[in-house]
């Protein structure tokens, strides 16, 4: 459900504005390219000698902007002949291997600096790229992993209908359809993604709705107070279960009590969180990270598996490419037993990212529901071959196994298992059971 890491966020921004009013002119523009140097150079001068940096998913809601973005940065950081680009792929995978639902939307300097650490980066980009009628902004922030210090914040405006960006949105389709914003309500837009950024998630819904008191058009800006509003929830959730989670099971009154302040804290947050969902859409409806967040806020908190799916069906058909909405979409498939469904958007998701190995797991475990052993299997196979260590793929491969009567191969995975952790208990009792039906047949 939550996000745990997008190195580089670059989200572009159709907004609303309440006159027809002829855009002011800018000073200081740049074109596009020129921006992503800028950037770059102001990185490498913070830095000492080759240096490990991750790029990874960039977050946009234009198709095809994400993917050239990160080209290009990737392209100019070797260029620069100071940094070494660790593989994107790789941090995806560790981000969302263990990941069954995430929120779309900014992330913490401390999420990115985790995964910078877990990587072996000494560097990590994060940022935004909006856009206005007028201009629009690059916003780079470089932390140091060992430290958690922000190397460097860079802001640059770039040219109206830049040369390059149009040609970009050309090739997919797409035109941004931005109109103005103003100094006052783009300096609580920026403040309140820092405070995001920095884990101050009530302080950024402040900073949004002071954007919002002023242009209460700004799609970006519910977005964002959305996502910061889930943040806050969630955190708000944490505390009551520590609080008044009942430690006795057979204790009426307490489950009562619990179940009440859930309830009302639920109340408190969910309808807000689908109002600024509701209202960014409004404003902009190919908003696909919105109509991904609404969708999971459906299914997993308001069981409304009819809205998710006309969410998700959204979100698909604007970006078909958009993993983590065919990966829902497929669980919204599963749980309503609509197994080939499933395995559809499943497949589809993995022609975009073969070796994404939650998806991997995934679909192996519906051909495993369907009985159909040797295509799970093969998926194990490739997720092992990917991860040889998987708990994963090693435990589902042996139960497979097993459910397929070949219990040799299934006790060589669970003993493979209980090598690396003789006290595993899952394996244990499966290679025991394993065993006895291997001896009574």
């Amino acid at each position: 459900m939550k996000q745990m890491c997008v190195l580089i966020v670059i989200a572009a921004v159709a907004l609303g504005c309440a006159s027809g009013a002829k855009a002011p002119a800018v000073d200081g523009l740049v074109s596009l390219d020129e921006a992503l140097a800028g950037a770059v150079a102001e990185v490498a001068a913070k830095v000492q000698g080759k240096t490990e940096i991750v790029i990874a998913s960039l977050d946009t809601s234009l198709v095809g902007v994400s993917e050239f973005l990160s080209d290009e940065l990737a392209g100019l950081l070797v260029s620069s002949g100071k940094f070494i680009i660790l593989e994107r792929g790789d941090a995806l995978r560790a981000v969302n291997s263990e990941q069954e639902f995430q929120m779309s939307g900014l992330v913490s300097d401390e999420s990115a600096v985790g995964i910078g650490h877990y990587l072996g980066a000494k560097v990590v980009l994060t940022g935004t790229f909006t856009s206005f009628a007028n201009f629009s902004q690059l916003r780079v922030r470089a932390i140091d992993v060992r430290t958690s210090e922000i190397l460097t914040l860079y802001n640059i405006r770039i040219l109206p209908n830049d040369v390059v960006l149009t040609d970009v949105l050309r090739q997919h389709g797409q035109t941004i359809q931005a109109q103005s914003i103003t100094e006052d309500a783009l300096a609580r837009l920026n403040r309140g993604e820092d405070l995001f950024n920095a884990k101050k998630y009530a302080e950024a819904v402040e900073e949004f709705n002071k954007a919002l008191a002023i242009n209460r058009n700004l799609a970006e800006a519910y977005y964002h107070r959305a996502n910061a509003f889930w943040e806050v929830w969630y955190l708000a959730k944490e505390e009551l279960d520590n609080e008044m989670y009942p430690d006795d099971m057979y204790d009426q009154e307490a489950w009562y009590k619990y179940q009440e302040a859930t309830e009302k804290l639920q109340r408190e947050y969910h309808d807000k969180i689908i109002a600024d969902y509701n209202a960014a859409i409004r404003l902009k409806p190919d908003y696909v990270e919105a109509l991904y967040n609404r969708a999971l806020m459906y299914m997993l908190e308001f069981q409304d598996y009819d809205k998710a799916l006309e969410d998700f069906n959204s979100a698909v058909r604007i970006k078909p490419d958009h993993i983590e909405a065919l990966y829902n979409r497929a669980y919204f498939f599963f749980i309503t037993e609509q197994y080939d469904k499933a395995i559809a958007d499943l497949t589809a998701a993995l022609r975009v990212q073969p070796d994404h190995i939650r998806v991997l797991l995934f679909r192996a475990n519906v051909y495993r529901t369907q009985r159909d052993y040797d295509k799970a299997i093969a998926d194990y196979n490739v997720i092992l071959r990917i991860e040889p260590d998987s708990w994963n793929g090693l435990m589902n491969r042996g139960v497979t196994y097993a459910e397929a009567n070949d219990f040799a191969r299934a006790i060589a995975d669970f003993e493979t298992i209980l090598r690396k952790d003789p006290n595993d208990t899952a394996a244990k009792y499966s290679l025991e059971n394993a065993r006895r039906q291997q001896q009574s047949r």
